[in-house]
């Protein structure tokens, strides 16, 4: 039970849902921290100090330091089987608990938590949902700490169209189309934009610029420079 408490706590802090240490304090007593002792590897996705994960990292070294949990960070440049062999490395060092990125998909990690759980290490899942896995796992400490996807891309282009979109306006939606999991925000956004009339065209994020965002720049300058009207 422990160990679940410390992971949703973790999980909480790192969303930005429990910014109070009395909780903490409070759980653990004067003598000692509620998490003492114990290990978690998390995956962050990208690369340590890039925007889009430099937030997760702080937020979950924020909650390692308040539960006094030793925390071992792990980063992918958001490729999937990076991930799959980062949960093989954290599998091996027998960890309290395990944090993984949902990107590699359901089947990709469905044998590993399997193993996981029956060594009585909790898995949970951040970023990218995995809800099969959570619902076979839920009494066992898997959870989601992030958005619905899909839910979150379609508000995206419901606060880009009261911006001043209109029905025939032209659109590029720059995304993961290519992965079934992490297609679902771009996809939420394009359906928004569809569903308000425009015209809507995808291109998808090539491998390279999903390691390195900069990449982006001279093919977005390009796209642009070829549909002015968009």
């Amino acid at each position: 039970m422990k160990k679940f408490l410390i992971i949703l706590i973790m999980s909480l802090i790192m969303c930005g849902l429990l910014a109070s240490t009395s909780l903490i304090v409070s759980a653990a007593g004067d003598e000692e921290l509620l998490g003492s002792g114990m290990v978690v590897y998390m995956q962050m996705g990208g690369t340590e100090g890039d925007p889009s994960t430099l937030a997760r990292t702080n937020g979950a070294r924020a909650a390692a330091e308040h539960l006094g949990v030793k925390l071992i960070e792990q980063y992918s440049a958001w490729q999937s089987e990076k991930m799959i062999n980062q949960f093989k490395e954290a599998l091996a060092a027998s960890p309290d608990g395990i944090v993984i990125m949902g990107h590699p998909g359901e089947g990709a990690f469905e044998a590993l938590v399997e193993e996981a759980v029956s060594r009585g290490i909790v898995v949970t899942s951040g970023n990218n949902p995995l809800p099969n896995l959570q619902a076979k796992y839920q009494d066992k400490g898997f959870g989601y700490a992030g958005a619905d996807l899909h839910a979150g891309g379609y508000l995206t282009g419901q606060a880009m169209i009261k911006q001043g979109l209109k029905s025939g306006d032209k659109a590029l939606v720059y995304g993961l189309f290519s992965q079934e999991g992490r297609r679902k925000s771009p996809m939420g956004i394009v359906d928004a934009l569809e569903d308000a009339g425009l015209v809507v065209e995808k291109l998808d994020i090539s491998p390279e610029v999903d390691t390195e965002a900069s990449l982006c720049i001279p093919i977005l300058t390009a796209y642009l420079e070829r549909n002015p009207d968009v």
